[in-house]
């Protein structure tokens, strides 16, 4: 499959907490849910985790990383664990990103941060709200760690035998398409009419989708809805009447209750 171009990571906000979390007693186990995005670098001991019908065990220096509002079930090995979390929210600035385009949440081992490890232990050390270091910087690492996943995850997607022959110019096809989705959030877009746009049958078009993104095309399509009613919300400022509207909702009651199913809270709570 070989590199691509990441041009369009820099174009994001990035909101960012961490904290430590340690557990001794090897019988702890837990159901985990965020609505944001998650890095969790193991320090010390070993973790179990279950998401999407996969199972991990997570060692020293092993990552883990979770996109918002994906469940998963935890449990310590014998010995417990320590480990450093550290939580963000993304806004993209009217372009399409490949966070938003592929499903990589799971398991990455300890070598992708091999160089970044000690960096990574000392930047992220409880930073919520530290004045001390510049938000240029924590940024600029999450980024780091970012493009180091992006590296490993298509090196390792590149072995699957339905995307042997993704090429960089079907992934700019694909582009193509969620730009489509972006710009035409506020209608109503037809599986039949994004496999149109690409020249795909609709059969195909859909697994492949699914394939390549984890969800099925309306879904990707609610997510990115609620992904920017969150940022109009709480970035922007927008009245929630306003943002129903602009993201092609003809009732604010339908647009507060698909928000709440997604974000867990209500728009009044965020906005």
């Amino acid at each position: 499959m070989g590199k691509y171009n990441y041009k369009n990571i820099n174009d994001i906000s990035i909101r960012i907490n961490s904290y430590d979390l340690m557990y001794k007693d090897k019988d702890w186990k837990a159901i985990k849910y965020h609505n944001e995005y998650a890095l969790w670098y193991l320090l010390t001991g070993s973790l179990n985790i279950a998401m999407d019908k996969e199972s991990y065990v997570l060692n020293e220096g092993d990552i883990f990383f979770s996109y918002p509002n994906k469940i998963f079930t935890c449990s310590s090995g014998e010995e417990g664990f320590s480990l450093r979390s550290i939580h963000f929210n993304v806004y993209f600035e009217n372009s399409v990103h490949l966070l938003e385009v592929f499903n990589m949440s799971g398991f990455y081992p300890d070598k992708i941060l091999s160089k970044e490890a000690v960096l990574f232990k000392e930047l992220f050390k409880n930073r919520f709200n530290d004045e001390n270091i510049s938000k240029v910087a924590l940024k600029g690492y999450i980024l780091i760690i970012l493009s180091k996943i992006f590296d490993y995850y298509f090196e390792e997607m590149s072995e699957n035998e339905l995307l042997l022959n993704f090429s960089e110019y079907d992934y700019n096809k694909f582009q193509v398409l969620f730009e489509y989705i972006y710009k035409n959030i506020n209608k109503k877009i037809s599986v039949q009419e994004l496999a149109l746009l690409v020249n795909l049958s609709t059969n195909y078009f859909s697994a492949f989708f699914k394939k390549i993104s984890g969800m099925s095309v309306q879904n990707f399509i609610l997510r990115v809805k609620m992904i920017k009613a969150k940022e109009l919300l709480k970035i922007n400022k927008y009245p929630i009447k306003e943002v129903s509207y602009l993201l092609g909702y003809n009732d604010q009651n339908a647009f507060s209750k698909a928000f709440k199913r997604y974000h867990k809270v209500s728009p009044s709570e965020i906005a």
